[in-house]
């Protein structure tokens, strides 16, 4: 700490020059008391003269510290005022979440003033599972449970322009046929059919197994006008697997899988431009590495080359 104080200090040019000065007097004074008067008593004064400059340095450079302390703790303050005052801008433009806030702060004060340590652990815990959900925000990425997820999902694809979303087939085909699943892909196609937005969907494919319920999906999604890329597992750099969607490469959504059940967790939804531009090098990648299929003629060309593939089967699951 005190070399940080310092390092403020010495940015002031008058005060580095006035520290200098007086450190340099009080050495002259010194060497003056002892070096050339012979007084014993007179050279004890000076010395004692020279020891009262080098007090009112160090005073000097307490008082010094102190402003320099102060000057930093007022801008610190200015920011933080500036900080709070564009946040409770920002939120006012919402009424009902502002009335919410007021409330939540209000309440929290109120259950703090009776000191019951109870009653503040609970208020610490319920802040800290709130700033532990919305930490997020701050680098603008939110985090959804999949069922909320879905519906943004559902009411964004009616508002946007063209879509390009992956799906792994590990754990989706569960996904997909599913009530949740079903209800999606009947919006997707709603979307593409009723406001002439264009899908595109790369399945990620299992190496070893082709599931009955996912070639379903798959052919779902060319019969109703939107296009499949598909790409093996094997082919792909596994660091670039990823579950997502995006919305004009404005707005992605990355989805987790539940490593116990290998379904669908949550998504994690952002505009950060860290987040798209991941998005976009993904989908480049592979469509230099997938098969294209928009028709239904294609998609049995395709089908029945992978099935007479020695590498890859087509099974039946109960």
């Amino acid at each position: 700490m005190i070399f940080h104080r310092l390092a403020r200090l010495l940015r002031d040019r008058e005060v580095v020059i006035f520290l200098l000065a007086e450190v340099l007097a009080s050495i002259v004074i010194l060497i003056l008391s002892w070096k050339v008067l012979e007084d014993e008593k007179e050279a004890l004064l000076w010395a004692f003269a020279g020891i009262g400059l080098l007090w009112i340095l160090t005073g000097r450079l307490q008082l010094a510290f102190l402003k320099g302390e102060i000057e930093h703790r007022f801008k610190e303050n200015d920011r933080t005022l500036e900080s709070v005052a564009g946040l409770r801008a920002t939120v006012f433009k919402d009424p009902a979440l502002s009335t919410q806030l007021k409330t939540i702060i209000a309440g929290a004060g109120k259950a703090l003033e009776f000191e019951a340590p109870e009653f503040c652990d609970y208020i610490r815990n319920r802040v800290n599972t709130c700033a532990l959900e919305m930490a997020g925000f701050l680098d603008g990425v939110v985090q959804a449970p999949t069922a909320i997820s879905s519906k943004w999902a559902m009411d964004r694809m009616l508002s946007s322009k063209e879509i390009f979303a992956t799906t792994f087939s590990k754990g989706n085909s569960l996904f997909w046929s599913s009530p949740g699943g079903r209800e999606y892909l009947k919006a997707n196609i709603t979307a593409h059919r009723d406001h002439k937005v264009t899908i595109t969907r790369a399945f990620i494919l299992q190496d070893d197994v082709l599931s009955p319920n996912l070639l379903q999906v798959i052919k779902e999604h060319v019969a109703n006008g939107l296009e499949a890329w598909i790409v093996r597992h094997s082919d792909l750099d596994p660091g670039l697997i990823e579950d997502f969607i995006t919305f004009d490469f404005k707005i992605v959504s990355f989805w987790e899988l539940a490593h116990s059940t290998d379904q669908l967790k949550y998504a994690s939804w952002s505009s950060n431009d860290a987040y798209i531009a991941k998005a976009k090098d993904i989908r480049e990648y592979l469509y230099f590495r997938s098969e294209k299929i928009k028709t239904l003629a294609e998609f049995d060309s395709w089908l029945k080359t992978e099935t007479a593939s020695s590498q890859r089967q087509v099974v039946h699951t109960v």
